[in-house]
């Protein structure tokens, strides 16, 4: 069967096909809001709405996602992130995370150090299989900036940035 779209065509919608199919719910939902009165044209403002914040979170994910491809996978269960690579890998909770930080020059390609309790550091570079799942979980992280996180994604700075560090409370 022959293929009618290029790979980076393919690769294109694959990755921002979240986003598409939102701003088709979105557009249904302004169709009905517009077409009928009462209830149904309120269901349809508010399917609208959804559909601007499902879109609006589709958006930010498609930014971060990477080619892909690289040395090792990540997995994530149930708010535990796993990283098994050629070399290294690691298993750490979300909740045990103490850092995020970018390594861009030590490596072929950039890697993302997320440091656990005990300083266990587990190094998952930038294109390594499911690393796009990865900002699902770090936007749970308390106080992390998501707008800064795409961007050093998308452009790594020339040196070790730490992106996220957990603040210890205090106990009287």
């Amino acid at each position: 069967m022959a293929e009618f779209l290029r790979p980076e065509a393919k690769a294109a919608l694959t990755r921002w096909r979240e986003v598409i199919l939102a701003a088709f719910v979105g557009l249904v939902g302004l169709w009905l809001s517009q077409r009928f009165i009462g209830i149904v044209a309120w269901m349809g403002w508010a399917v609208l709405m959804l559909a601007l914040v499902w879109a609006v979170t589709a958006w930010r994910a498609a930014r971060f996602k990477g080619a892909g491809g690289g040395p090792g996978i990540v997995h994530i269960i149930e708010r535990r992130i796993s990283y098994f690579g050629p070399v290294t890998g690691g298993i750490v909770d979300l909740d045990q995370i103490l850092r995020i930080e970018i390594e861009p020059e030590s490596f072929a390609t950039p890697h993302w150090i997320v440091t656990g309790p005990d300083g266990q550091r587990i190094e998952i570079p930038f294109d390594a299989e499911g690393t796009d799942a990865l900002f699902d979980q770090f936007m749970l992280l308390p106080g992390l900036d998501v707008a800064r996180l795409i961007a050093v994604r998308r452009n790594p700075p020339p040196v070790r940035t730490i992106l996220w560090r957990k603040t210890r409370k205090l106990t009287h």
